[in-house]
């Protein structure tokens, strides 16, 4: 793997973020976590010198979890923020949101995130979630080898 990956997480919800953290760490995710609870605080992280520490390492890539429904700033107008070229361009960003409105996921999927997955709040398929969160990440973090 080229550079370190760090896992952004804009949730409003500390629960959720709590749960999908520990799940991540249980299916032996480790890589650094930051933890935004919505879209302006990850968007002011993004910003091109504005938010990220003073000398980040040069080879440290960043995956964005993003919810939909957040206070300030929305996923969706997030989503739509980086694309215009607000913040990295080449950002991957997996969208993890309690809606399964069809609007949204094509709205998320037009603006280029890389999944779209449904958080439930049945156990079992917060589980099924989870896993289907696990394999998205692990696709971006550990690419398999041309």
């Amino acid at each position: 793997m080229n550079g370190a990956w760090t896992l952004l997480m804009a949730d409003d919800d500390p629960g959720h973020a709590a749960l999908i953290t520990r799940s991540l760490r249980n299916a032996g995710l480790d890589q650094p976590f930051l933890y935004f609870r919505d879209g302006q605080a990850v968007l002011d992280f993004l910003a091109p010198g504005v938010g990220r520490p003073a000398a980040p390492a040069v080879d440290t890539r960043y995956l964005l979890l993003l919810d939909i429904r957040m206070p300030k700033v929305d996923g969706i107008e997030v989503l739509r923020a980086l694309r215009r070229g607000f913040g990295p361009s080449d950002l991957p960003v997996i969208v993890i949101s309690t809606t399964d409105d069809p609007r949204d996921v094509a709205s998320c999927m037009e603006l280029g995130c890389l999944e779209y997955v449904v958080k439930s709040v049945q156990p079992q398929r917060f589980q099924e979630s989870m896993a289907r969160l696990v394999a998205s990440i692990r696709r971006v973090v550990e690419p398999r080898e041309p």
